[in-house]
């Protein structure tokens, strides 16, 4: 990329041998050209009168909702040229364009991660009331010796997050392992990302 002090030196453009010289007058942050996920490729921003072409862009920044601009934007180009045909489209839309691929699938990928929690919720609440019921000559020998309810719902807590406790160290190395092979349809995150495997 350009240095961000480069404004005012000298820049060639131009294939080797028809290149001419041009001026750099500011330097803008990357941008992804194609989607979100391409790769930042370097970019130059030429005025239009150095650019013939039919098919033109103009970015408007509007102070409040887009939809409510329209009209002027359709006016302003009507004063201009009259003939011009104009598709206005809010920035929001296409971004959701690009998006709605990687939506769908973090929604359906969503969805089974809470079937997948729900499942596991149940599974576990199985797992400890069965494993109360098969204790229950256990549990009759320790009210009767003296040990109070409190205390026999913490033992079975515990007994609990001694499973979840196992479960979740599980679960955290194979989500660690499983990323690597996972990092190419990972978006702006890292495959080890330690604030996404505490979130999740």
């Amino acid at each position: 990329g350009i240095a961000g002090d480069a404004a005012g030196q000298p820049l060639m453009i131009g294939r080797p041998g028809d290149a001419h010289p041009a001026t750099v007058v500011a330097v803008v942050g990357d941008v992804h050209w194609t989607d979100m996920t391409s790769a930042v490729r370097p970019q130059i921003y030429r005025p239009l009168s150095q650019l013939p072409t039919s098919y033109r862009r103009l970015v408007i920044a509007t102070g409040g909702r887009p939809s409510a601009e329209t009209r002027g934007v359709r006016q302003a180009l009507a004063g201009v040229d009259p003939n011009v045909p104009v598709n206005i489209r809010p920035m929001s839309d296409i971004v959701r364009e690009n998006d709605f691929v990687w939506v769908i699938g973090s929604t359906a990928l969503g969805s089974f991660g809470f079937v997948a929690l729900v499942l596991a919720f149940l599974g576990i609440y199985g797992l400890i009331a069965h494993s109360v019921v098969r204790r229950r000559r256990e549990i009759a020998i320790r009210m009767a010796v003296g040990a109070s309810a409190g205390e026999i719902r913490g033992l079975m807590v515990a007994e609990a997050m001694r499973l979840a406790g196992l479960g979740l160290a599980v679960g955290v190395l194979a989500a660690l392992a499983a990323g690597r092979p996972l990092a190419s349809l990972l978006f702006r995150v890292g495959p080890a990302d330690g604030r996404t495997v505490l979130g999740v």
